[in-house]
């Protein structure tokens, strides 16, 4: 293979260029292509390291599936001024916070040939205590991922005996325990790191009593290694928290899963991490940290019993703060980052779940507690535009939920959001969600009224051909018929009665007649089009 061919291979990968790759299979074959993947760049680095360290998920994934390279072979990785001479991509995967490529290479890998990745770090050429970081930081991975038993601890207890062996008159190296700050104490109910290799053995032959103590020690390890690198808390150990608040959480301890829930959420709001969210939402893991700390925090508050709710308000109302915090801290829809890379719309769900849940608190709160729950929704309502979620807007997501309150949809109003917008899957309208046929609620009346009043129009056809008008009538004729009332829902009716614009008019008569309107402004293109 020529030198060229290789510098465009690696090129190609540290750009991030699928196509380019795809061009080079075309062109040279894909047998030439898998023997180029073996290679290592001018760096010491091998295609694999180097999509990892680039942060390319897809071209990650390409390499393994398509060009077969060996999720084992070691290479040379550079990171934040450090410099590991020979390392696994799954530690580099892990020292660079790229989780789903971590959990990717732990699913591939046949645990039974741990020993072959234990010797293939023994054997490197890194420095003995990079051998231990390796291996301890291996081994918290291996546990998040539970193969804690069969692969974790036995990292673990290999890098104690190298911490104690004297190799060539070394010296031992001992542990030195991270100093866990105020902060940091409480979500892990100040336990403190194993610092033996008896200790190791007992936690090896009980893990079974205490998953939860396995967990925390996966964060000890992890946290005081790249905290030397990368200050303060970072992506992989909050997803060792994350997973932690979810076992607690199943166990009904839901204190516990409430206090690891608010530390990672304090987490994002100190650091402000725009880049971590974007890497977060870039990786498309399954479900993300942020998103899967707000559904713990609101099916948690979802089982406390309304009588104990007015208790909990100070703490929801603290995590809704920061969750409007971040919001604020997230990039805009002018920026360069593209839209779609946001997982927002479950985001948004869960904090529109705690809106309803704080709304159900409001009869039990004080003036001041009114007051401050008023002033933090309004800022949230002021993200309007923050929100550029990939298929619909905020009003979209408040009607689509029956239970937020009106007054949330007349502050969307109010902020400017617009009644008519359709959505990008179905065109639905706001309008549209509000008077879904669904039998088993009330409709929102005043809600639709609300949206019409501010220029929304009934008459509006969704990629299904159907208007709210239409959707009105179907829910009056299903009263009627199938709850055999009497006579019809005078509100609905109101609602089906209601005066069309001119405008409107116009649009349907000019569809109907199949009048040429390319020569129309392109907005009341849109709109003779959508009537």
């Amino acid at each position: 293979m020529s030198s060229d061919m290789k510098k465009d291979f690696f090129g190609a990968i540290s750009m991030g260029s699928m196509s380019k790759l795809k061009r080079m299979i075309e062109s040279n074959g894909k047998e030439t292509m898998i023997g180029l993947a073996k290679c290592y760049n001018n760096q010491g680095e091998t295609p694999l390291i180097n999509a990892i360290k680039n942060k390319h998920p897809d071209i990650f994934t390409f390499l393994i599936h398509d060009l077969e390279v060996d999720i084992s072979q070691n290479s040379r990785f550079w990171w934040k001024g450090v410099n590991w001479e020979e390392v696994p991509p799954l530690l580099a995967a892990i020292v660079s916070d790229q989780l789903t490529m971590v959990k990717q290479l732990i699913d591939l890998e046949n645990v039974t040939e741990l020993a072959v990745g234990l010797l293939s770090i023994l054997s490197s050429s890194c420095t003995r205590q990079q051998k231990i970081d390796a291996l301890e930081l291996m081994g918290a991975a291996y546990i998040l991922f539970d193969y804690g038993i069969w692969c974790g601890i036995p990292c673990w207890m290999e890098a104690m005996t190298l911490r104690n062996s004297t190799p060539d008159g070394e010296q031992e190296l001992p542990k030195i325990p991270y100093h866990v700050s105020e902060s940091e104490r409480n979500p892990i109910r100040n336990a403190a790191e194993v610092m033996t290799l008896e200790q190791l053995q007992h936690l090896y032959f009980n893990f079974q009593l205490d998953e939860g103590e396995l967990l925390t020690q996966a964060f000890l390890v992890s946290h005081r290694i790249l905290s030397q690198t990368h200050p303060g808390v970072n992506l992989f150990t909050l997803y060792i928290l994350h997973h932690l608040a979810r076992k607690y959480f199943t166990k009904g301890l839901f204190s516990h899963a409430i206090d690891i829930s608010m530390f990672i959420l304090e987490s994002y709001e100190i650091q402000q991490w725009e880049n971590l969210m974007f890497v977060e939402a870039i990786e498309n893991t399954q479900s993300g940290i942020l998103v899967g700390t707000y559904e713990i925090i609101t099916n948690i508050f979802q089982k406390i019993t309304p009588s104990r709710r007015s208790d909990s308000f100070a703490q929801l109302m603290k995590i809704f703060n920061i969750a409007c915090a971040i919001g604020c801290a997230r990039p805009d829809e002018r920026t360069s980052i593209e839209r779609h890379t946001f997982p927002q719309e479950r985001e948004v769900t869960y904090i529109l779940d705690m809106i309803s849940l704080l709304d159900g608190m409001l009869p039990q709160l004080n003036e001041k507690e009114s007051s401050e729950y008023k002033s933090c929704l309004d800022s949230f309502v002021r993200l309007h535009y923050k929100w550029d979620l990939p298929y619909r807007n905020l009003l979209h997501m408040a009607c689509d939920n029956f239970n937020i309150p009106t007054y949330v949809i007349q502050l969307l109003l109010q902020a400017g959001a617009d009644p008519n917008a359709p959505d990008l899957k179905e065109d639905n309208t706001p309008l549209h969600l509000l008077a879904r046929v669904n039998y088993g609620r009330d409709l929102n009346t005043d809600a639709i009224r609300l949206l019409v009043d501010a220029g929304g129009h009934v008459d509006l056809v969704n990629k299904k051909g159907t208007t709210v008008l239409d959707m009105l009538r179907l829910r009056q004729k299903h009263q009627l018929t199938v709850y055999q009332e009497l006579s019809p829902n005078p509100e609905i009716q109101s609602l089906i009665n209601t005066a069309l614009p001119l405008t409107c008019s116009c649009a349907r008569i000019i569809r109907k007649f199949d009048i040429n309107v390319q020569k129309l402004p392109s907005s009341l293109e849109s709109f003779v089009y959508r009537h």
